[in-house]
């Protein structure tokens, strides 16, 4: 028997009963079943988060929804509450995940999706629900080896690449990744709280933020951001150019300085994720040693 339960946050325990569990569902599947963002906000009371347990009170799933809009606890744990334009994560075995999906809906009149991997139960459990794709991202894998000669590109004349400097680059960070991303707005809509979120993580290293700077003006031109994984896995987080900088090969550029950090950390090989609607992004990447690996989908009910 499977029981789903609102919470306004999880506590500490909670969480990390969530988190052990994602590890195991990952194991299973192949690729985590939530994402960095979802992950960050498990005590977040302005998002909704729901719990599945057995009979024997063990934690079997969770989801979790976000909405734009701001919420506040009461209206979290409201039954006659919907959320508009919500967004849900889901993780549990296909079971679990039907019955997890079945309480969001009955929050969301307007539901999207998140299915990570080829091997996660949440796509086909959408899909016999009524969902439809509406977007597909890649994850993309490269060894990483040394390129030769012929394979690298010069830095621009009056560029420099340079680490990320706290305190004074976000800004201009933002407005790049605002620009380069203004299609996908999970991405493009980061803010300052949304950097300082990843900035408090584990995994953040300042020396791995790497960023191209016009050197007369110290105007920003694009950025790499890059990740280390607990299993050395190296993974390209973001890399973004402004518009102003299109035509320079600086994301040719940026892409080769970040996997050279990588490298230089002693990292297994590199990871990316990329939005199938961005060609130039996955031209790119399959120039540069990466093949495609696994697939994440966004599916959205009506």
């Amino acid at each position: 028997m499977i029981h789903v339960q609102r919470r306004p946050g999880l506590d500490e325990q909670l969480r990390h009963s969530v988190e052990k569990l994602a590890a195991a569902v990952e194991r299973r599947d192949g690729a985590p079943p939530l994402s960095d963002d979802a992950l960050m906000h498990l005590g977040d009371p302005e998002r909704v988060h729901l719990i599945s347990t057995d009979g024997s009170a063990s934690l079997t799933g969770y989801a979790q929804l976000s909405s734009s809009a701001q919420l506040n606890s009461s209206t979290q744990l409201s039954s006659s509450a919907q959320l508009n334009g919500a967004a849900a994560e889901v993780l549990g075995d296909r079971a679990t995940v039907d019955a997890l999906l079945g309480e969001v809906e009955s929050l969301a009149p307007k539901l999207t999706v998140w299915s990570h991997g080829t091997l996660s139960p949440v796509a086909p459990a959408a899909g016999e629900r009524g969902y439809r794709t509406t977007r597909i991202l890649w994850q993309l894998r490269s060894p990483n080896a040394e390129p030769g000669p012929s394979g690298r590109v010069e830095v621009p004349a009056g560029v420099v690449i340079r680490p990320f400097v706290l305190g004074q680059d976000e800004e201009a960070l933002l407005a790049i990744n605002r620009a380069a991303f203004a299609e996908l707005p999970d991405q493009g809509g980061w803010t300052l709280d949304d950097l300082a979120d990843r900035f408090g993580a584990s995994w953040f290293d300042v020396n791995g933020l790497l960023v191209a700077e016009q050197a007369a003006t110290a105007e920003l031109l694009g950025f790499h951001w890059t990740k280390v994984h607990p299993d050395d896995v190296g993974e390209v987080y973001v890399l973004a150019v402004a518009p102003a900088a299109q035509g320079m090969q600086l994301g040719r550029v940026l892409l080769q300085a970040g996997l050279d950090h990588l490298r230089q950390r002693g990292t297994d090989g590199v990871l990316l994720y990329v939005d199938d609607s961005n060609r130039n992004a996955l031209h790119l990447y399959e120039r540069n040693g990466f093949s495609r690996y696994n697939q994440d989908v966004q599916l959205q009910k009506d």
